[in-house]
């Protein structure tokens, strides 16, 4: 066990009734509790709770992983902190998918982007989301924030040039998609400080990337796809203003529907496949024309 298992003797002791939790944990149902002393009708929701606990694990082939365990293990403790997904990917993948977002995340243009900041760059955050916008090319389509389809991707494409590689990849397809995309946004954001602007964010640059690279064959001119955009996102930051929603609210009005729906799908749980889809569906019939095929559920 390369790190937890003060944290799994402690769970395994007090499951044998050995310890107890703390007098003073702040909860009268389970202070001073020990195991046994749960197992009443009433303590039901609470054993639930305990058994129903998912204990993230991370499992390493110590035969395949040469000093993938000592690398590990050393960060941790070097760090005195837990390990975030990307800084796991870092140190377990060396192949082609995170070779391409490390290298790209190095690139200036993304820092002109906004993308890679000081601060998102101390937990790999912005490599993080690179690998989220890669993504889209491989799937052709918008998904949701999902650290286990991040892991498959990186699994699936550490060498996509085997033998034994079951799907199609064009690497040279891929790189033209990517830098033709990051190209033509920069040029917006030179143009317009669209990004500055309205997309400095994740959740926001994630559908304008989205709307762009998988409509590569037809985007429009610079000067348009600005003033489009503009229009659209300066109306949506109208409802950040609660009285302007509640005005909107009492007597909506139709031009503003597909903004309002933009916002609503842009707070609470923005990262989630139904909120981006709705996103992207909405830039689609403002930008292209294209007409709605995914309604937000949550608004009537």
């Amino acid at each position: 066990m390369v790190d937890g298992k003060q944290r799994l003797e402690t769970i395994l002791n007090f499951i044998k009734n050995k310890i107890a939790i703390d007098k003073n944990y702040g909860d009268i149902r389970l202070d001073n509790k020990k195991w046994s002393h749960l197992q009443s009708d009433a303590d039901i929701d609470l054993r639930r709770k305990f058994w129903d606990y998912v204990i993230p694990v991370e499992f390493i082939n110590v035969e395949e992983s040469g000093t993938y365990v000592n690398e590990v293990f050393d960060r941790l403790n070097r760090n005195s902190r837990k390990l975030v997904e990307q800084e796991l990917r870092h140190a377990k993948y060396d192949g082609w998918f995170i070779s391409f977002v490390e290298n790209e995340s190095e690139s200036k243009e993304w820092k002109d982007l906004k993308v890679c900041t000081t601060a998102r760059a101390k937990r790999m955050k912005d490599v993080q989301f690179i690998s989220e916008l890669l993504i889209i090319i491989l799937m052709n389509d918008v998904c949701g924030f999902d650290q286990t389809n991040i892991d498959y991707h990186y699994a699936m494409y550490d060498d996509p040039f085997d033998d034994d590689f079951q799907y199609e990849f064009d690497e040279e397809n891929i790189r033209f998609l990517f830098d033709k995309t990051k190209s033509y946004l920069l040029e917006c954001e030179k143009a317009g400080e669209i990004i500055t602007t309205y997309a400095k964010d994740f959740k926001n640059f994630y559908s304008l990337w989205a709307v762009t690279i998988l409509n590569i064959d037809r985007l429009l001119p610079v000067e348009d796809f600005i003033s489009i955009y503009s229009k659209f996102m300066t109306k949506v930051g109208k409802f950040k203003d609660p009285a302007f929603i509640e005005e909107y609210i009492s007597g909506p009005s139709p031009n503003l529907q597909n903004n309002f729906r933009y916002f609503n799908a842009n707070v609470g749980a923005n990262t989630e496949e139904p909120q981006r889809k709705t996103r992207h569906a909405i830039l689609l019939n403002i930008i292209f024309g294209d007409d709605m095929q995914h309604e937000d559920p949550t608004i009537d």
